[in-house]
């Protein structure tokens, strides 16, 4: 059993024009994760998978013609699922994961609905010892 905690960030945008001028949305969301792992290993090949909970800051604004017009923050929780492999090389690990976030955005004035979350890929090499 792995415990992992971790904090991510990303960005969200949608643009439009509002009586011919440029407006957009704009948010970023800021969550922190903490999930428990089962980790099955073979000789080269090790599988893992478990779940979790996100929970963090998500900021949303109306920006029009480079000024901001209104801004609020909201509070988001939620479920959190990962997935990876990772092979044996050398004296280290080449390992592939996969994470998904569901988030659910309340906008009130302003913000974005609905899954703020997604989906995301990550790989690398670790050392092991």
């Amino acid at each position: 059993l792995l415990v992992r905690a971790g904090w991510s960030m990303w960005s969200m945008k949608r643009s439009t024009k509002l009586d011919g001028v440029e407006a957009s949305l704009r948010g970023l969301v800021t969550p922190i994760s903490l999930a428990a792992l089962i980790r099955q290993e073979g000789r080269r090949l090790a599988v893992w998978g478990g779940g979790g909970v996100s929970s963090g800051v998500e900021v949303s604004g109306l920006y029009v013609e480079g000024a901001w017009l209104a801004r609020e923050a909201e509070w988001v929780v939620g479920p959190l699922f990962v997935v990876g492999a990772g092979l044996r090389q050398a004296r280290g690990e080449l390992w592939l994961e996969g994470r998904a976030n569901w988030l659910e955005g309340h906008a009130r004035d302003v913000g974005f609905m609905g899954n703020i979350g997604g989906f995301s890929l990550g790989a690398g090499y670790r050392l092991v010892y």
